[in-house]
């Protein structure tokens, strides 16, 4: 991440942990703004989340239960957090040296304008090459613990490629429809070779003609010949059911992990 030309990096904070750690860079507007808009009056905000539909009279009765709580508790257990950015990024200069600028963003409209960071690291045999203060990739959650989406996404990952791996196993192993043919039941006028004779009785059988021969020898009587596909038929396909349960398994872990 160090070698890339921009990182954004979000934090939340409360108002308290924004003051301490950029009060003294802010202006006094700014820090009007932070009081104003993030007062004590915003800790009376309220998402209402309920599987069935909630009346407007039960909304303002939960409302009202919860702001009977002092702002000072309430802020103590929920703190009301702000969204901070963090951006940095990388701009050549007319002399073809590599400056790193820095400016912060808080909430939506609060911007503290570092500008050129004077106190980038340089080494001696690349002194116009600079990089990003920010090594590596991170995000954090609410709680400022370290998060990461490709380990809370493993196990949907192991999922995912056991699925994959049973749905391409049984396309692997599907057969096919096919009959069992007893060859001493094939006419013989169609070759003498019981193999250009079996290619040929399936040439025709595939055309619509099965062919039989009433009177080659070893028929039980006259006109009493069996046909030569003397047992049922096989069928060793997959069915399509099974596949398409597979594959919507696969879909349901493509939107749990979206």
């Amino acid at each position: 991440m160090k070698d890339a030309r921009k990182a954004v990096v979000r934090h939340w904070m409360t108002k308290a942990d924004i003051l301490a750690s950029y009060g003294k860079d802010m202006e006094q507007s700014d820090l009007d703004k932070i009081n104003t808009k993030f007062g004590q009056d915003d800790y009376g905000s309220y998402y209402v989340k309920s599987a069935v539909p909630v009346s407007a009279t039960d909304t303002v009765s939960l409302m009202n239960s919860r702001m009977s709580t002092t702002n000072d508790q309430y802020e103590k257990y929920s703190p009301y957090y702000i969204p901070v950015y963090d951006v940095e990024w990388i701009e050549t200069d007319d002399d073809f040296v590599m400056q790193r600028y820095h400016v912060v963003r808080i909430g939506s409209d609060i911007y503290i304008i570092y500008g050129l960071d004077k106190d980038v690291v340089r080494t001696h045999d690349n002194p116009s090459y600079c990089t990003l203060s920010v090594n590596g990739m991170y995000l954090l959650n609410r709680s400022n613990a370290p998060y990461s989406m490709v380990l809370k996404c493993a196990d949907l990952q192991d999922i995912y490629n056991l699925l994959h791996f049973y749905r391409d196993n049984l396309l692997a192993n599907s057969g096919s429809v096919g009959d069992w043919v007893d060859m001493s039941m094939i006419p013989t006028f169609l070759d003498p070779d019981p193999t250009k004779r079996l290619l040929k009785f399936l040439a025709y059988k595939k055309n619509g003609v099965g062919l039989l021969d009433t009177s080659q020898e070893g028929k039980l009587s006259q006109g009493q010949a069996p046909i030569n596909t003397i047992f049922n038929g096989f069928d060793t396909t997959i069915k399509a059911p099974a596949i398409q349960a597979i594959q919507l398994a696969i879909e349901s872990t493509e939107q749990e992990c979206s």
